[in-house]
């Protein structure tokens, strides 16, 4: 398959009583000669290909193509894997004289690569696509296809994009996508394996079983409620669409035409277990109700711009989330999704680089009429920055999810951006109450990791979080048994460190330099379940330790665990 790039081509009528054709000069956009570059002619009134002498650019990029008078169509082709476009005009009209057609034609970059199975045979046939920063097509894109062999050279305009690699349906091979190819370079991918997955059937309708062409299928995982990458998921003009998705839970959901978010509500089918091709029951999209609120946050107040709406069916204790399109605040705090009458849990989500704090309303009661909820004021937060490290290579961990559990009252904090990036870190937002703190790992590689004791936070804070792994003993990892010494906390810290550690039996718990040498011991007695214990950088005399590093030691009936604690006044 090929997309012809638009060129950019000057027609111009010479008369020239001692010739008759089409000649010109052929340049890229930069102004370089394109050479050597063919040129098809194709008569436009009959169809048919006329061969022609010297139908090649010179050095210098001119051609001159001897034709009789006539309607011709131009294709200019220039070698693959030089960089360049190919460029058309159409309808040049020689006539007892020279037409003059100068072409200008794009450059690019290529991405390369084979689509394999995961057996290594070739994946075809398949699209290669790319998606700007806005998440729109980029148009100017050539040589798009995966040959038989599944190999593929597609020429796209230089810039950063997100490349799709999208098999047909029949191939049963889940699409992928690949964020931030920097296509201001070739790349080549090398072999990309294509997972086999299951096709989904679905059909959309309205409440009265009428198809909706153009209707969207949106698939997201479970748990995480992550958007799955389906590339194809329009209805057809019968309202059927297919896509491909992996062995998994799966949330399924069906939303309306763009033209008709306004009035027609989503509907979700939930835990979807996607273990063979499956087609699920129609989806009938119900009349859509108005839910709106002004949100404003911070002092003075004022309001609050880009804020995520979530919106859950009051069901306890699942609360299954409403797919709402257009869910963000706009720059007055407005906001309205459209909803089936029912009963809701809604949640504002500020962006964390406001410090406001995320506002839940319960028991939203939307009617014939919709439902309008007022003003709804988000309280100002301060920042907590989290990092998580492994124990013993300190390497970053990312996709941990970072849990902050209130003591009094057990439920867990409205937090988001709570899960690490790869470089290990994140940013949320909390009050000043007293929180358990738990760091959930990634992939079962990991322990999961507590922050010592109760964790409360009066301004902006950072903390470091040693993550063990799984089954290996070291520092930040406890011994065999019920011992346990979780990570100390602040750390690093100014002052007083606080310890949480569990066991049972007689016991201590004491700090060392990297010397070994003792400096202090915070507690020593007997240990029956949890217990908590200060230690205020102060050495045996009471005189403040220098900065640095220590390692916090819990002994306990012969049993070890190590935390490390940095000292930074």
């Amino acid at each position: 398959m090929k997309r012809t790039a638009l060129a950019l081509a000057l027609l111009a009528i010479a008369s020239n009583a001692s010739a008759i054709g089409i000649a010109g000069t052929v340049l890229t956009t930069g102004g370089q000669p394109v050479f050597p570059c063919v040129i098809d002619v194709t008569n436009r009134q009959t169809g048919q290909k006329v061969v022609v002498a010297n139908n090649n650019t010179l050095a210098n990029g001119t051609y001159n193509l001897v034709l009789p008078s006539g309607r011709y169509d131009l294709l200019f082709k220039p070698p693959i894997g030089n960089h360049i476009f190919q460029g058309a005009f159409q309808d040049a009209r020689p006539n007892n004289n020279v037409v003059t057609v100068n072409m200008s034609l794009l450059t690019g970059h290529y991405l390369t690569g084979k689509l394999v199975t995961t057996l290594g045979a070739p994946v075809s046939p398949a699209d290669i696509r790319f998606k700007d920063a806005t998440g729109a097509l980029v148009g100017d894109v050539q040589d798009n296809g995966v040959l038989a062999d599944g190999t593929f050279n597609t020429l796209v305009v230089s810039g950063i994009y997100t490349a799709e690699m999208a098999p047909a349906i029949t191939t049963h091979k889940v699409p992928q996508e690949r964020l931030s190819q920097n296509l201001n370079a070739d790349i080549n991918l090398g072999n990309v394996v294509m997972q086999d997955g299951f096709i989904l059937t679905c059909t959309v309708t309205d409440a009265s079983l009428f198809p909706y062409s153009g209707a969207r299928l949106t698939v997201r995982t479970v748990p995480g409620h992550d958007k799955f990458f389906t590339p194809f998921n329009n209805t057809s003009g019968t309202g059927v669409v297919q896509v491909v998705v992996p062995p998994g839970l799966f949330d399924i959901v069906a939303l309306p035409p763009p033209a008709l978010e306004g009035s027609i509500a989503t509907v979700t089918q939930y835990n979807w277990n996607a273990a063979a091709d499956a087609t699920l029951p129609n989806f009938a999209l119900p009349p859509g109700k108005p839910l709106s609120a002004h949100v404003v946050g911070g002092a003075p107040s004022a309001p609050v711009f880009n804020a995520d709406i979530d919106v859950e069916q009051m069901l306890a204790p699942t609360f299954p989330r409403v797919e709402t399109p257009n869910d963000f605040t706009d720059g007055l705090g407005n906001f309205t999704v459209v909803v089936a009458q029912g009963t809701y849990r809604v949640t504002i989500n500020p962006p964390v680089a406001t410090k406001l704090l995320p506002l839940r309303v319960e028991n939203v009661s939307v009617g014939p009429a919709g439902s309008n909820m007022g003003t709804l004021s988000c309280l100002t937060g301060h920042w907590i920055d989290v990092h998580v490290v492994e124990a013993g290579t300190g390497l970053p961990v990312g996709g941990a999810n970072i849990d902050l559990i209130n003591l009094q009252t057990k439920d867990r904090l409205i937090t988001i951006d709570d899960v690490t990036a790869a470089n290990g870190s994140t940013r949320i937002v909390s009050d000043n109450a007293l929180y358990r703190v738990k760091i959930s790992p990634p992939n079962t590689n990991y322990d999961t990791a507590y922050v010592a004791g109760a964790f409360r936070t009066l301004q902006d804070t950072t903390i470091t979080v040693v993550m063990a792994k799984h089954g290996v003993l070291g520092v930040g990892t406890p011994q065999a048994g019920a011992l346990q010494l979780a990570s100390p906390w602040p750390n690093p810290a100014r002052g007083a460190v606080r310890f949480s550690f569990s066991g049972s039996g007689e016991g201590e718990l004491s700090i060392v330099d990297v010397s070994g040498r003792l400096v202090a011991t915070p507690w020593r007695g007997t240990l029956a379940g949890e217990t908590s214990a200060a230690w205020e950088g102060k050495d045996g005399a009471g005189h403040a330790v220098p900065n640095g590093v220590y390692f916090a030691i819990l002994r306990v009936d012969g049993g070890r665990s190590v935390r490390h604690v940095v000292i930074s006044n």
